[in-house]
């Protein structure tokens, strides 16, 4: 009976042991288990993580474009704007050295024009007063009066 007894403890200490080493290598094969899947989610996080990351990049780029075309937009409106603006300055500036050179010759053509004026009203006196003086030495020569020769 001893050696029976002595075969069934043996056993049963072998079954104990056999359960614990089980039981430990179970514990330590979750344990890497859980590890594993705590890295296979880590990587997952990670490359989601630069996923969207590369996406709100794209999307910064985007938006940078939209807003860089619109401020070329603007920046051509305004520039196309002040293009205009100087061609009609430039024009206003031609138009007022024209009208100003208009001006001018006016004033010379005016200026002349009195001058011109004036020496006829000088000549028509002379001939006023020459027209008179031959009356009045016609009158003379002849003895009669312009209303005594008429």
């Amino acid at each position: 009976m001893n050696t029976v007894l002595i075969v069934v403890v043996v056993a049963i200490a072998g079954l104990v042991i056999g359960a614990i080493v089980a039981v430990m290598m179970q514990r330590s094969m979750a344990s890497s288990r859980a590890k594993l899947i705590l890295q296979e989610a880590e990587r997952e996080a990670e490359n989601l993580k630069k996923e969207k990351l590369m996406e709100a990049k794209a999307e910064e780029l985007k938006i940078k474009n939209e807003a860089e075309r619109q401020a070329n937009q603007r920046l051509s409106k305004v520039q196309s704007i002040e293009a205009k603006q100087k061609q009609r300055e430039l024009q206003l500036n031609q138009q007022q050295g024209e009208n100003q050179r208009t001006r001018n010759e006016l004033e010379t053509l005016r200026t002349n024009l009195e001058a011109q004026q004036g020496i006829i009203d000088n000549r028509r006196e002379e001939v006023e007063r020459m027209k008179r003086s031959a009356q009045e030495t016609l009158e003379h020569i002849s003895g009669l009066s312009s209303e005594e020769a008429k």
